[in-house]
C-alpha cells in the first residue's frame, strides 16, 4: 500500500508519497506546523483523483515533472523528474490511483 511519510527537519515538516514500491511520488513543500503538512496530504487525498489538478510541465533540459494543485490552485506537492511524456503521464496515472487511500507514517 502507498504511504505518506511526514519527517522533520531544522526546516520544518514535509512528506514525501511513496508508492507501493517504494518509489516517490511527490514531495511537499515545507511547512512550519505538522498540522499543516497533515492538511496537505488531506488535499491530495480529495485532489489527487482529479485529472484537472495536475500540471504537466516540461523543463528547459527535456526532463518532465508535475504537480498537484489544491482546489484553490495552490501547488501541493511535486514529483521527481521523468525522462519522457509517456512517463510523466505514468506517474500521474499512478499517484490517481494510490494517493487517495494511502496511509500516513508520522516520523516525526
Amino acid at each position: 500500500m502507498a504511504v505518506f511519510e511526514i519527517t522533520k527537519d531544522e526546516k520544518g515538516f514535509r512528506f514525501v508519497l511513496k508508492a507501493d514500491s517504494g518509489q516517490v511520488l511527490v514531495n511537499s513543500e515545507t511547512y512550519t506546523s505538522k498540522a499543516s503538512a497533515q492538511n496537505g496530504i488531506e488535499s491530495i487525498k480529495k485532489n489527487a483523483a482529479s485529472l484537472g489538478q495536475y500540471k504537466i510541465s516540461q523543463r528547459p533540459d527535456g526532463k518532465y515533472s508535475f504537480a498537484l494543485k489544491a482546489k484553490n490552485h495552490q501547488p501541493v506537492a511535486h514529483s521527481l523528474q521523468y525522462y519522457n511524456e509517456a512517463a510523466v503521464n505514468e506517474g500521474v496515472s499512478l499517484m490517481q490511483k494510490v494517493a487517495p487511500d494511502a496511509r500516513v507514517i508520522d516520523k516525526t
